[in-house]
C-alpha cells in the first residue's frame, strides 16, 4: 500500500496468505473509483490484457470447437467397448475444454465492458450465447438442409487486427466489414472441405 497510499481506504483483504488472495484490478473498481484513486493508467493496460485474452479465448474455444466436431463425425468408427469409451471421454474433454474458453471469453468480456472500452477498439467483440457456441459442421449442415443463407456464428468471424493509427471509425468498421466477408468464405471453404 506505500506506492498507492489512496487504497488503504478500500476493503482489499491484504492477510498472511498473498497466493490466496484474488488480484484486484482496475475492471474490480467502477470507473469513478478509478478515478479517485489514480487508476487510468492501471485501467488502459488492463484493458490491452483483457482484449488479448479475449482474442485468445475465441481461439481456443473454436479450435475445441473443432476437435469435438472432429470427434462426433468419427463417432460411427469406434469399435469395441474399450475405444468407445475413450472416444466418449475425448468427446467430453473436449465439451469441458469449450466450456471453460467460452468461461474465460465471458470474463475477459465482462471486464472489457466494466472498463468502459471504446466499442471500436474492440471490433467484433460481443457477448458470448450459448447458441453462439455451434460447431462449424453444424451450421453447415443447417444450411444445406434449410436451404437458404442463415447467419454464421460471430465467434468463427471475429480475429484480432490493428488498424492503422489514423484511421477514423468508419475507416475503421469498413475494413472489418470486408474482413469478416473475407473470412467466412475461407471458413466456410475449410469447413465444407473437412
Amino acid at each position: 500500500m506505500q506506492m498507492f497510499p489512496q487504497l488503504e481506504a478500500t476493503d482489499l483483504n491484504i492477510d498472511q496468505e498473498p497466493h490466496r488472495t484474488p488480484v484486484t484490478l482496475a475492471s474490480s473498481f467502477t470507473a469513478r473509483q478509478r478515478q479517485t484513486y489514480g487508476l487510468r493508467d492501471l485501467a488502459k493496460a488492463e484493458s490491452t490484457l483483457r482484449l488479448a485474452q479475449a482474442y485468445d479465448a475465441l481461439e481456443k474455444l473454436r479450435n475445441a470447437l473443432g476437435i469435438k466436431s472432429f470427434l462426433s463425425r468419427n463417432r460411427s468408427s469406434q469399435q469395441g467397448p474399450r475405444a468407445v469409451t475413450r472416444f466418449m471421454e475425448s468427446l467430453r474433454r473436449a465439451d469441458r475444454q469449450s466450456k471453460a474458453h467460452a468461461a474465460t471469453y465471458r470474463r475477459a468480456w465482462r471486464a472489457i465492458k466494466d472498463l468502459g472500452i471504446p466499442q471500436v477498439e474492440y471490433g467484433g467483440l460481443q457477448d458470448l450465447e450459448d447458441s453462439d457456441l455451434r460447431m462449424l459442421s453444424d451450421w453447415l449442415e443447417e444450411e444445406r438442409y434449410k436451404g437458404y443463407n442463415c447467419q454464421l456464428p460471430w465467434i468463427w468471424s471475429v480475429m484480432p487486427g490493428i488498424p492503422p493509427s489514423d484511421s477514423s471509425p468508419d475507416e475503421i468498421a469498413k475494413l472489418m466489414a470486408e474482413w469478416a466477408e473475407e473470412s467466412t468464405e475461407i471458413l466456410s471453404i475449410l469447413a465444407y472441405c473437412s
